[in-house]
């Protein structure tokens, strides 16, 4: 499972080189520490397929799924988190040592026209999104730069893929509607 409260941890600590209990330090941690998780299955296929591509056997998928962070007033914690997923997906597939297709599943709390969507969708968030564009009243921004808010795995959006187009939205209730 990936913990995005260690991962806030280890990156005021080693990334950052903070005290976790310095104003500021504590600021960051106290911004990106909500308790939110992923979790990592390989499953493997009963019977091998072919890659379309390379003709590889493919015999294994990597699933992940996850709930990031929900309160709309902090795209970033839920940008930082999407990150920084990416990247542990990319440590853990790239130490298996294998072409291992990726699922990525959960509850992104992201509409397509946030952050979140355009970094799933096209490996990177362009400079003037708002959601990287929030200003002093947000607090201790977490961002990395912006040009390298990237990832290299080639993922689409399943309703996208099959219907030509997102759903109006996947979460109706009398507070949100997206």
């Amino acid at each position: 499972s990936i913990e995005f409260n260690e991962l806030a941890q280890r990156q005021v600590t080693q990334v950052m080189g903070l005290n976790p209990r310095s104003e500021e330090g504590a600021a960051i941690l106290s911004k990106l520490s909500k308790d939110n998780v992923a979790q990592l299955v390989v499953l493997e296929l009963a019977q091998q397929s072919i890659s379309r591509s390379s003709r590889e056997p493919i015999n294994q998928v990597c699933i992940a799924n996850t709930h990031l962070y929900s309160n709309k007033d902090y795209p970033d914690v839920k940008l930082w988190q999407t990150l920084h997923l990416l990247q542990e997906l990319e440590t853990f597939i790239m130490a298996r040592g294998t072409n291992l297709p990726l699922m990525i599943c959960g509850d992104f709390n992201s509409t397509p026209d946030t952050a979140v969507y355009d970094l799933l969708s096209r490996q990177a968030v362009h400079p003037g999104h708002p959601d990287v564009n929030l200003g002093d009243d947000n607090g201790p921004n977490v961002l990395p730069d912006i040009m390298n808010i990237t990832h290299s795995h080639m993922l689409g959006s399943v309703y996208n893929t099959v219907l030509g187009e997102e759903p109006k939205f996947t979460n109706y209730t009398m507070q949100f509607k997206g």
